[in-house]
Formats: C-alpha cells, sequence, structure tokens
C-alpha cells in the first residue's frame, strides 16, 4: 500500500472518529436548539447568555415565556453558553450549553427556571431522552 493511500485510510479513520461521538453518526452537521424557560412564579427575570464567540444580549422574561438560539457545536467540544440571570434582586449563573455535559446527550435542550432549582431537559434527533435537575448554589 501507498503511502498516500495509508494517510488517506488514517485521516478517514480520525474524520469517523471525531463525527460520531460528537454528532452522531445520522446527521454530523445537527443544529442544537437551546430554550430557556422562566416558571419563576413572582414574574419578571433578567437573563444574558454568551459564548466565546457570541453575545445573546441582555433578555426580559415573565413567567411561562422563553428564549431560544439556535448554533453547530464545535466539533472539539468546546462549546460553552453561560448564562447569568436576575430576579427579585438575586443573580444566578449557570451553563445553558456545555458540550463536555451535553453534546452527546442533547440537540435540543430545554432548560426551566425555578426558584429554587433549574431543570434540563433533553432530546435527542427528535426523541426524548432525559430530564434532570440541579440546585441553585
Amino acid at each position: 500500500m501507498k503511502n498516500s493511500s495509508k494517510l488517506l485510510v488514517v485521516l478517514s479513520i480520525i474524520f469517523c472518529y471525531v463525527i460520531n461521538p460528537c454528532h452522531g453518526f445520522n446527521n454530523p452537521f445537527a443544529k442544537t436548539v437551546v430554550t430557556i424557560t422562566n416558571k419563576i412564579p413572582s414574574g419578571r427575570l433578567e437573563i444574558s447568555c454568551r459564548s466565546k464567540d457570541d453575545d445573546l444580549g441582555k433578555h426580559v422574561l415573565r413567567t411561562g415565556e422563553k428564549i431560544q438560539w439556535t448554533f453547530r457545536p464545535s466539533w472539539f467540544r468546546t462549546t460553552l453558553f453561560t448564562c447569568r440571570i436576575f430576579w427579585n434582586g438575586q443573580v444566578r449563573r449557570f451553563d445553558a450549553y456545555n458540550a463536555d455535559r451535553d453534546q452527546d446527550q442533547c440537540n435540543g435542550c430545554s432548560w426551566t427556571i425555578m426558584p429554587n432549582r433549574f431543570c434540563l431537559s433533553g432530546t435527542f434527533d427528535g426523541n426524548f431522552y432525559f430530564n434532570k435537575c440541579y440546585r441553585w448554589k
């Protein structure tokens, strides 16, 4: 086997390895959708989310309202969106999307914000996958 053929085989294996664990086999170029819903009964919540590359700005959500954005995660598992939430004089921060945690679990990541916890419901390729809640620190 020629050197160029060996190189092509090695690169093909690496390419398949990178695509499969990062995005699933069916659609390696799938977009991820993150949704955050305000379920705090007292009403108004201010939220600002950003990644290393994108600042999504400040938004005001009343009870039941949501914010949503779409992106393509990095194949190198470096995508991170962090959000700061303000309500009733309280400030909270959480990672709305962390590739290490979410990339294999959801390409539809829906957060619900409540006074004492925040919950993530995940779907992967349109199928419900999990629901997990975290307590505010």
